[in-house]
């Protein structure tokens, strides 16, 4: 598997190529580093703001306003979206589809319209949780 590595050995510029990817490392490590514990510090906030409330009943027209409990009496679903903040690692997938850019407003507006855990979301009631995505898109992206 490493066989076409050989060629560096003859190569000046592949060589000259390496030495600078492998003088770039504790670089590079140092910036993961940096990156990580930044989407570590906004994945254990979001955790601690967002844990348990993105939940939605779902199952016909209208269920989208009741809680958890009314959901359960007439037979719907609480369900959780595929984007939310129940663990550390929910949290960091979470925090990766917004750095991508694709799906991070989805992200947003549920965190916006969290209210409590077991109740149903209501649109823009925590307006200001807007800032915790905002600002994430902003530093860790």
């Amino acid at each position: 598997m490493l066989r076409p590595l050989r060629f560096v050995r003859y190569s000046e510029g592949l060589r000259i190529v390496f030495d600078a990817l492998h003088n770039c490392l504790p670089t590079i490590g140092a910036v993961l580093a940096v990156t990580m514990l930044v989407w570590l510090t906004f994945g254990l906030f979001g955790m601690g703001l967002f844990m348990g409330k993105f939940y939605s009943c779902t199952g016909g027209e209208g269920y989208e306003m009741l809680s958890m409990v009314e959901c359960a009496k007439i037979g719907g679903q609480w369900v959780n979206p595929p984007y939310n903040f129940d663990n550390i690692v929910q949290s960091m997938r979470t925090l990766f589809i917004c750095s991508t850019m694709e799906g991070w407003v989805d992200a947003m507006h549920s965190g916006m319209d969290v209210t409590s855990v077991g109740e149903a979301p209501v649109r823009d009631s925590s307006y200001g949780n807007f800032l915790y995505f905002w600002l994430f898109v902003i530093l860790g992206s």
